[in-house]
């Protein structure tokens, strides 16, 4: 008689009908000279439950309990299968939350954690059985949609899961919090298709609904990754571009139309890139912003437009535009506070340009901010007013101390009397308000004169000068514009000034 080498498992059923897991132990022993084999049966039934809840773990995020990135992986390519063996066709979804480290930074991570858990429900709510939903890690979840026909499927389902993720979520302690995501759509639908190529394209379907402003979706189309590349090549640049000294303030005047003279200027930046040349800031501000570098540059915008106030400007105030990211970012205060105190000119002299954008993404937080900027002594203006949709109501809440009229009203407000209207309004409310009213945009005599009539403190533009480097500073006030400021008919004080 010979001993099995190793133990086996198989199920027994006990008189109730229950199969259980057991393992056959069996060796031979010499029983009063004669060779027998004993065997013992051992129950699996509790070593079966602690395999299974070890594979579980390995298989699951224990936040949400959804499947991890491993099992993703194994589902995608299951799907990919599917594809080339059925011609099922299946789409992937991968879901980021919008500005979700402003949720952990601003309110903490348990806060962040309930997000993270309330958006994983409403996920497994609004998909079907058939359907992976997984947590790939931090803020980021993917959805694969099994044995669909059509690409306009997927397209519904992000629609819808946009809308739900948005939804309130009640936080405890008083916190509601209305969270949003950006989701990229990409099918399996090629016979070439793999789980990098799914993965790539549903990435870059994402990537270009954060461009489109986020909370929305976008379906992946051939050539759509020429434009990320490109966008990330810029990205790429952006890193040595403040080591290699390959950025540039640019300053443009304004006129205070009460005193007649330039008093302030506005700091813009420029990039010449050593081997594109000049990239406009319209294409490489949203790149720096996505990437985050937008912080380390506005602290250099700010540094430097403080040293050439200190340097060439010894009276003048220096106005900086304020990223939103750079905004939200915790060591903003101190990071100006630093640079007022480095420079060493009065914080007076230096005003931040915010949009309204910003404060409508959480306006309590941005409150707390302003008021700790007006503590450090700086000026706030609001930019581009009128483009948004509750600029009035943030007037009487804000701490601004001036209002610039966005130059689409001005340029329209001699042939268009609604945005004359609007521009007249603005100036008698910022009076009231004991703010400042500055336009931009100004580039003929006669929006001048209109203006000018309408009791607009300041004007911005190319009628005015154009901005200029560091060294141009200190041009003279064209010739036409004394002429038409003096036709106003100014205090003394204006005439002594021209």
């Amino acid at each position: 008689v010979k001993a099995e080498l190793s133990p086996r498992e198989l199920e027994v059923v006990n008189r109730s009908g229950e199969s259980i897991p057991v393992e056959i132990r069996t060796r031979v022993i010499s029983y009063r000279g004669t060779p027998t084999r004993v065997s013992a049966l051992v129950d699996l039934r509790q070593r079966k439950k602690a395999e299974a809840q070890i594979l579980h773990l390995a298989q699951h995020d224990p936040l949400t309990d959804l499947p991890n990135r491993a099992v993703f992986n194994a589902e995608l390519n299951r799907a990919i299968e599917q594809f080339r063996k059925k011609g099922k066709t299946a789409a992937l979804l991968l879901i980021d939350l919008d500005r979700f480290k402003d949720i952990n930074d601003l309110h903490g991570h348990p806060t962040g954690d309930q997000v993270i858990r309330v958006t994983a429900q409403r996920l497994r709510d609004h998909s079907r059985s058939q359907d992976t939903i997984a947590r790939l890690g931090g803020d980021e979840f993917a959805l694969i949609q099994s044995d669909i026909q059509f690409a306009n499927q997927a397209a519904d389902m992000a629609h819808r899961l946009v809308q739900r993720l948005s939804e309130p979520i009640e936080c405890g302690n008083g916190i509601r919090l209305r969270p949003s995501a950006s989701i990229g759509v990409a099918m399996v639908g090629h016979s070439s298709d793999t789980t990098d190529t799914v993965v790539s394209n549903s990435d870059i379907a994402l990537y270009n609904a954060k461009n489109m402003g986020r909370n929305t979706y976008c379906l992946f189309q051939e050539g759509m990754g020429d434009l990320v590349r490109q966008r990330r090549d810029l990205e790429e640049d952006l890193h040595s571009a403040i080591e290699e000294g390959q950025f540039e303030l640019f300053y443009q005047p304004r006129l205070d139309l009460n005193s007649g003279s330039i008093d302030s200027y506005e700091a813009l930046i420029r990039w010449n890139h050593p081997r594109k040349g000049l990239v406009s800031p319209a294409d490489f501000i949203p790149a720096a912003e996505e990437s985050g570098q937008i912080i380390p540059i506005g602290k250099w915008v700010i540094q430097t437009a403080l040293a050439t106030a200190a340097d060439k400007l010894p009276s003048a105030r220096l106005s900086v535009n304020v990223s939103p990211v750079q905004f939200r970012d915790n060591d903003f205060v101190e990071d100006v506070r630093r640079a007022i105190e480095a420079s060493g000119i009065p914080a007076s002299r230096l005003e931040l340009e915010i949009t309204e954008n910003l404060l409508i993404e959480d306006d309590a937080r941005a409150l707390s901010i302003l008021t700790s900027l007006k503590a450090v002594g700086v000026k706030i203006a609001l930019d581009d007013f009128g483009v948004g949709y509750s600029s009035l109501g943030y007037l009487s809440r804000f701490p601004f101390d001036t209002i610039k009229i966005d130059r689409s009203f001005v340029s329209d407000a001699g042939q268009n009397s609604n945005s004359l209207a609007i521009i007249e309004t603005v100036i008698r409310l910022g009076n009231a308000l004991n703010m400042r009213i500055a336009a931009e945009g100004i580039e003929d005599l006669d929006t001048l004169k209109l203006l000018i009539k309408s009791g607009c403190n300041e004007i911005q533009g190319f009628l005015i000068g154009k901005p200029q480097p560091e060294s141009a500073l200190g041009a003279e006030i064209p010739t036409s514009v004394k002429a038409a400021l003096k036709e106003k008919g100014p205090p003394a004080m204006l005439e002594d000034a021209l």
